[in-house]
């Protein structure tokens, strides 16, 4: 049985006066220099094992959050271009231009990863936990240059840059496909963003479209309330036209679509899946209290509460 206070919330939002206490956001993705650097580690060594073999050139990142420092990692392993695309306005530059220093430190220092805890991750590390035989010396030398680092400065301040060799671009809100040119970008990522994306199919169509044949993307997905419920599945308890109730007039919120959907759209874009690691856990609602629109999903579905999903656009379309 759905809960209702959710509901309430959601309906709350169609009260002029209200809409603003009820949607006030709260910060997202929050975190210092070591979860992102942290963050980008993760997802380039697993890039790495999963096939791809040369750093990319030019990333897009959905859902940036606060501040820009998934790309600032990005930039200071070798990416040169760089797009962060969210749908609404949160990062900071002043919390941006703060992490710059902090990661060229850990970069100097080859600091190991401390916070993944994705099982056999370390056999993909060296004994400090730094995915050296991707970032090696050599490379790391050229992307940590001193005169590197003054363009990534002057990109993120938004002032002169070498827009041929280094840019940044913040694009918020983002509601365009054709802000990217066609087949021009080399990798996207995303972390725990996709759940809340209403078009799946248009999302994965939108990457396909911007990715050059044999590009690479890599997603970590949220299946959880995001303690919306009580349970972590509890989101599938709401029928169809209670969960448009709690929505209300949000501009965005959880899509509730599980992971065989983004598989579907993912393969459906011609993509090839190099990897899904999931997350499952037995520990939620039953499918009998689920509602029924809900009630035929997979038994894969009903417990995977997150996954990492990476796929490689086919070289030669369908």
């Amino acid at each position: 049985m759905a809960q209702w206070a959710p509901v309430f919330k959601g309906m709350a939002t169609f009260i002029p006066g209200l809409y603003g206490v009820i949607n006030r956001r709260k910060p997202v993705r929050a975190g210092g220099a070591e979860y992102y650097y942290d963050l980008w580690l993760k997802h380039l060594t697993l890039l790495w094992e999963s096939g791809m073999r040369t750093m990319p050139k030019t990333l897009a990142e959905f859902g940036p959050g606060q501040s820009l420092g998934l790309g600032i990692a990005a930039l200071l392993s070798g990416v040169a271009h760089y797009y962060a695309l969210d749908v609404v306005l949160f990062e900071s530059p002043d919390k941006t231009l703060s992490m710059l220093d902090a990661m060229v430190a850990m970069f100097h220092k080859r600091t190991g990863l401390t916070r993944q805890h994705i099982p056999s991750f370390d056999q993909y590390l060296d004994e400090n936990r730094f995915p050296s035989h991707i970032l090696t010396e050599e490379r790391l030398q050229q992307s940590l240059a001193p005169e590197r680092i003054a363009l990534i400065r002057a990109a993120l301040m938004k002032r002169s840059a070498d827009q041929t060799h280094l840019s940044v671009q913040y694009v918020a809100p983002w509601n365009d496909t054709n802000i990217i040119p066609d087949g021009s970008i080399d990798v996207i990522i995303s972390h725990t963003v996709l759940e809340y994306v209403p078009d799946l199919s248009g999302i994965y169509q939108t990457c396909s479209k911007w990715l050059k044949p044999g590009g690479w993307m890599s997603h970590q997905i949220d299946f959880t309330s995001h303690d919306i419920t009580s349970e972590w599945n509890g989101t599938w308890a709401y029928s169809n036209a209670l969960w448009k109730l709690t929505i209300g007039k949000r501009p965005y919120f959880l899509n509730r679509q599980p992971c065989s959907r983004h598989l579907h759209f993912i393969e459906a874009a011609d993509f090839e899946i190099r990897c899904a690691i999931r997350n499952n856990r037995d520990d939620g609602l039953p499918r009998e209290r689920l509602a029924p629109e809900w009630q035929s999903l997979s038994d894969e579905d009903v417990t995977c509460a997150g996954v990492l999903l990476q796929a490689q656009k086919r070289k030669v379309l369908n």
